[in-house]
């Protein structure tokens, strides 16, 4: 991703526009400008993280687990 930013001639970086152009701001300008571009993000562009497993993402760890088992209970070496 490029964070660049475009600014009198010359490119400067998020966290150097951040630096010396909104940091100074007050604390109110800061959290509106936040909110705006925190809205400006559309929904589909959001990671859902799922917090709760499907039955096949518990079999497929339970099947993995049971693999790691033998090995880790009885060595590497052992059939």
């Amino acid at each position: 991703m490029n964070n660049k930013s475009f600014q009198g001639g010359i490119f400067m970086s998020v966290r150097q526009l951040y630096k010396e152009k909104i940091k100074s701001l007050p604390a109110g300008e800061r959290l509106e400008l936040a909110k705006i571009i925190l809205d400006d993000i559309p929904p589909e562009s959001l990671i859902d993280f799922n917090t709760s497993w499907s039955d096949e993402d518990l079999r497929d760890a339970t099947a993995y687990s049971l693999c790691l088992f033998p090995k880790a209970a009885f060595g590497r070496n052992q059939r």
